[in-house]
């Protein structure tokens, strides 16, 4: 199985390690630690904005690793 660290472009700051690994094979994407900053690092203002912008995070870090929140 080949594992394939994968980042959201335009992220900052970083993230130490990566948004999301992938496993290729039978394909495993692991996340964690998205929180409800953009781009800049500016974390939304009020708890759903946050959590808006988190799940927006998760989306696009899945989308980073060729997956989508729908694939299966």
């Amino acid at each position: 199985m080949t594992v394939t660290l994968h980042n959201i472009t335009g992220i900052e700051p970083p993230p130490i390690g990566s948004h999301a690994t992938a496993a290729r094979g039978n394909c495993i994407v692991h996340i964690a630690g998205q929180v409800g900053a953009d781009e800049q690092g500016v974390v939304a203002s009020g708890l759903a904005a946050q959590m808006e912008r988190a799940l927006l995070n998760v989306a696009l870090a899945l989308e980073a690793a060729g997956a989508s929140p729908t694939t299966w």
